[in-house]
């Protein structure tokens, strides 16, 4: 299967890609702005109903054939992923990673969670063992997730 191709591309922008030795719209000799490189953005899905049943499933590799993907990168459902990036590229412009923003209580408590299991990490200090694979300690510091996971959350 050959390397995926970048969905954005249009089938005849190749040409000017290959001509100039760099990718479509790189910064090198760049004449139109970001914010005219996507032209039609997709509309973004409705929201899910969260009345309905959902059966969920382990992950699993859809993607088999380059017919497959082809399809999927033709699909709506690619559409709305690249736009999605897209937009979340586009509400950060101008922004620095320093400035103020607000927290939700959710967000805050899952950082408050991800502080306390980065602290037992310091609680749980590797073991000096011989193992090839992993640390032993990894093992306590995981019950201890199981043991407290239901409450935490």
């Amino acid at each position: 299967m050959e390397p995926t191709k970048a969905p954005w591309l249009a089938p005849g922008n190749t040409a000017e890609a290959s001509a100039t030795g760099r990718p479509l719209g790189s910064a090198a000799g760049a004449t139109r702005s970001a914010t005219n490189f996507v032209t039609n953005r997709p509309a973004f899905p409705a929201k899910l109903n969260t009345t309905e049943q959902h059966q969920f499933c382990s992950p699993r590799k859809h993607l088999t054939s380059q017919a497959e993907l082809a399809s999927f990168l033709a699909s709506a459902a690619a559409k709305e992923f690249v736009g999605f990036v897209l937009a979340l590229n586009e509400s950060v412009k101008g922004r620095r990673v320093s400035d103020a923003c607000s927290e939700s209580p959710t967000v805050k408590g899952l950082l408050a969670l991800l502080a306390e299991l980065s602290a037992w990490v310091d609680l749980i200090p590797p073991v000096t063992t011989s193992l090839r694979y992993g640390n032993p300690a990894f093992r306590e510091w995981h019950t201890r997730l199981e043991s407290q996971a239901r409450q935490k959350v």
